[in-house]
């Protein structure tokens, strides 16, 4: 049972650190933050219980008050991925607004484009307008 129990332990530190290598500045600094946190620190206060007393037999830590306090930490490492998602989420919508507003901007040089273009016609027909309107004056 205490090679298993050693075996777990080693496996949620090396994704811990697989974690790390790999997160963003923001997911990293949140982890530690997490890490931090009381109930963490109670479970490696377990856990070390349990190296230290392995031979005994008896860690004098409650199997209910185990499972309750473990499930607090996982549930930080599951805030972590919810955050961790929302932000990849968040960042997904500014592209996604800045290729609209990309978008936009190509629209609205081509209607620039073609309101100059209109406008010079205009004032084309303008001009013969009025040397129409010249050639036809009253005196």
């Amino acid at each position: 049972m205490f090679a298993k129990f050693c075996k777990l332990v080693n496996v949620q530190d090396v994704y811990n650190q697989s974690f790390m290598i790999s997160a963003t500045e923001y997911q990293k600094k949140l982890f530690k933050k997490k890490m931090l946190l009381e109930d963490v620190k109670e479970v490696e206060r377990m856990r070390n219980i349990v190296y230290e007393k392995y031979s005994e037999g008896n860690f004098g830590v409650d199997a209910k008050y185990w499972f309750k306090t473990i499930t607090k930490k996982i549930n930080y490492l599951k805030e972590i991925t919810t955050a961790s998602v929302e932000q990849n989420l968040g960042v997904e919508q500014v592209n996604m607004l800045v290729q609209q507003f990309d978008k936009i901007t190509q629209k609205n040089a081509a209607s620039s484009e073609e309101l100059a273009s209109s406008s010079e016609e205009m004032s084309f027909l303008a001009e013969n307008l009025k040397k129409i309107v010249m050639f036809f004056k009253l005196d």
